[in-house]
């Protein structure tokens, strides 16, 4: 029997990896939500983050955004840091989220991907300006791409952000990664 310890060592090794040769499906650290282990939240704005077990698109939990009022330089998000050992250089990625928004205005909300080096940002991918979610509306598959990992890449890091402009509720389920060669 696996042991607590090997249990979350494994989990933080993370990636489920599934389908064919050249695609491959990566589950995200605990996509269900159940407990978060795998998620940060960073808020600069008026908002609050938390574990939501009402709302989600597959059970139990999703993870929620709300704010509180707006702030026009501030924002907030979900963030969950993967090492780039997983993936290969040069590999295409897309972030799929499945995103619930209520009364949600201004800016929004958006997934975003980001590459790191030791020393500096390499690439930076976002739906913001490109995709809109706002308003209110059901649990509906939002994607966001990089065509190539760069070359030095040694963190991946996933976002879920909400504008601090934004008011509203934003709920992410379903996150996972899809990478080809």
């Amino acid at each position: 029997m696996m042991g607590i310890r090997t249990s979350c060592i494994l989990a933080l090794l993370l990636l489920t990896f599934c389908s064919d040769d050249d695609e491959k499906f990566i589950t995200l650290l605990d996509d269900d939500f159940d407990n978060s282990p795998g998620w940060q939240y960073v808020s600069t704005a008026n908002h609050v983050g938390a574990l939501d077990a009402v709302e989600f698109s597959s059970p139990s939990h999703s993870l929620k955004i709300t704010a509180l009022d707006t702030q026009a330089n501030g924002f907030s998000f979900w963030s969950q840091n993967l090492t780039s050992a997983n993936f290969p250089d040069g590999a295409q990625l897309v972030l799929k989220a499945k995103i619930k928004t209520q009364d949600v205005t201004g800016e929004g909300v958006f997934v975003a991907l980001r590459c790191d080096s030791n020393t500096t940002v390499l690439s930076f991918e976002t739906s913001q300006g490109t995709t809109s979610i706002n308003g209110s509306h059901d649990f509906k598959e939002y994607t966001v791409g990089m065509n190539a990992i760069p070359s030095g890449t040694t963190n991946l890091y996933v976002f879920l952000i909400m504008s601090g402009t934004s008011t509203g509720s934003a709920y992410f389920d379903d996150v996972s990664l899809v990478y080809k060669k």
